[in-house]
């Protein structure tokens, strides 16, 4: 069984996300911090990290940094789920390396396990994608 960890400040966004991947047979760790995300991160290896990049005290930007900062867990694909469009932080995310970022505006519930599926290996990978369809390249190319 794979296993995801969500790192996201509201509750609410951690519980239906969590509901939504245990209904699909996913093991599935919260985490209300970046600090702790990356305290979960280093004692259970989950398989992909979702991580909301506006969060208080240490933000997603940071925690993406601290991930691929750290050897034994630099590895782990980190998709992006985020209210945050600022394409400057689009950028920095790619930079640092995603494999996906959502807008919370624009998530739709099948469209984001399909590309959770594809990130875990679970189906063929298709390109990296934002969920409102455009390929993540036309708009990081947008921003560049």
């Amino acid at each position: 069984m794979k296993t995801i960890l969500i790192i996201d400040d509201m509750a609410f966004c951690r519980e239906l996300f969590s509901l939504a991947l245990r209904r699909e047979g996913y093991e599935v760790l919260t985490a209300g911090s970046g600090r702790e995300g990356m305290q979960l991160m280093q004692s259970h290896k989950p398989d992909l990290v979702m991580l909301d990049v506006m969060m208080p005290d240490l933000d997603g930007i940071a925690t993406l940094r601290m991930i691929r900062a750290t050897p034994d867990i630099k590895h782990i694909p980190v998709f992006v789920l985020t209210a945050d469009e600022d394409r400057e932080r689009i950028r920095q995310a790619r930079q640092i390396g995603v494999q996906a970022y959502i807008l919370k505006s624009q998530f739709l519930l099948e469209t984001t396990l399909d590309r959770i599926r594809e990130i875990v290996g679970e189906i063929e990978t298709a390109p990296l994608e934002t969920v409102t369809g455009r390929a993540v390249e036309e708009v990081w190319g947008d921003v560049q």
